[in-house]
């Protein structure tokens, strides 16, 4: 049984599709403790058999931090971080910033994460295994 959520950045011009294997109450986002995540509020969601579709009004950006590899994807109207992604394969993997989710606050509490203290190469493996689907 697919679990469906929807979310959307702050000015609406982003809207997320979330399809995860179980309810939202299931999940512990990963708040991760870089300088980036926290000044943002951000914790990731993410489940390898889910799905996240993003679909935009207009333009989103996408910005490059840290080891620049993975892609943050935001409103460029209200500059919201919505998720992160990954090109991998052809497509693309990502991770959802659950306070972007209609029903975030039905997720477990946030967990702490470094992933800036893994090597490049580490981060592309970890993500690729616990990374779900995403469709623009």
């Amino acid at each position: 049984m697919s679990h469906t959520q929807s979310g959307r950045c702050q000015c609406g011009s982003v809207k997320l599709e979330l399809n995860l294997p179980h309810p939202l109450k299931c999940y512990a986002p990963r708040a991760c403790n870089c300088d980036f995540c926290t000044c943002r509020n951000i914790s990731w969601l993410s489940d390898p058999k889910g799905k996240l579709a993003i679909r935009a009004d207009s333009h989103i950006d996408r910005l490059k931090q840290g080891s620049e590899q993975a892609e943050f994807i935001t409103c460029h109207h209200c500059h919201d971080v919505v998720a992160v992604c990954l090109a991998i394969d052809g497509g693309y993997v990502g991770a959802v910033n659950s306070q972007a989710l209609d029903e975030s606050t039905s997720c477990k509490a946030a967990q702490v994460v470094s992933p800036q203290k893994l090597a490049a190469e580490e981060k592309v493996k970890r993500w690729s295994l616990i990374w779900m689907p995403v469709t623009f």
